[in-house]
């Protein structure tokens, strides 16, 4: 009789233990079908940014967009100069609103690109879009390719340094509304594009390292306008702006400084 139960002793341990390993088994697989459902939802998913700017542009007329396009190369210039009586190292804020610079990006950015760079936005991206999260940037654009369909998000961070200078950092990536690992998908992203390798147009993976340029725009001779800080909110970027006295003849704008840095 003893024998007998030892014998059904040593038969339930091993039952139990493969109980245990289906129970543990079922539980990992049913965590890694909810966490992969999850990212295939947050693949698919359309950040709330695009879908009011692709709002904006179906229901705004063409001439509309390109008269807010006009507005805003014609504004941001006369902020940056005027007025000119400004004091030394006085500052000052100039609000623009995103649908403005939307708008520039919707109709402007292919012709100004090529007209000035000699670069041509790849066939397969588009709707360039700015928005604002926090207090960083967000430049969106679609792939739109054979068979390949998805919203990239870029998130930007913007550091004003003590040196006059300031630092333009990638903190982020998004496709859809999924998280991305930052230097593989740069790389991967720039192969695809033709944007890296030392002969490409525009060194992308140099983005998640900074890109440090000089936010000084020359209003003459003897002073300069620079950029000192910027605010965020939902509709509009909000820049600082000091005049001060001319350093250097060697000045240029902020923009293209910063592109060229991209370019080279």
């Amino acid at each position: 009789m003893m024998n007998k139960n030892s014998q059904n002793q040593k038969q339930a341990k091993p039952k139990s233990m493969m109980q245990l390993t289906s129970r543990f088994t079922l539980t990992v697989l049913a965590i890694l079908t909810i966490l992969g459902l999850w990212g295939y939802w947050q693949w698919i998913s359309v950040p709330e940014y695009w879908t009011e700017n692709q709002a904006y542009l179906a229901q705004t007329d063409t001439v509309i967009l390109s008269q807010n396009a006009t507005i805003l190369e014609d504004s941001i210039p006369d902020k940056l100069t005027n007025p000119n009586n400004l004091s030394a190292q006085s500052t000052r804020k100039v609000r623009i609103p995103l649908e403005l610079i939307n708008a520039w990006l919707e109709v402007r950015l292919p012709l100004w690109l090529h007209s000035q760079y000699g670069y041509d936005l790849p066939d397969n991206i588009k709707g360039i879009m700015l928005a604002t999260e926090g207090d960083n940037l967000v430049l969106a654009f679609e792939i739109d390719q054979e068979n390949f369909n998805q919203i990239i998000s870029a998130i930007f961070e913007i550091q004003f340094n003590g040196d006059n200078s300031a630092t333009l950092k990638l903190i982020g990536l998004r496709a859809g509304t999924l998280p991305l690992p930052i230097n593989a998908s740069l790389k991967q992203f720039g192969e695809i594009e033709n944007m890296t390798g030392e002969d490409a147009g525009i060194q992308i993976t140099k983005l998640g390292d900074g890109l440090k340029f000089t936010p000084t725009h020359s209003l003459g001779s003897d002073r300069d306008a620079q950029i000192i800080g910027l605010e965020t909110e939902k509709d509009s970027v909000i820049i600082h702006i000091k005049h001060a006295a001319h350093k250097s003849q060697s000045s240029r704008h902020a923009a293209s400084r910063l592109t060229h840095s991209i370019l080279n």
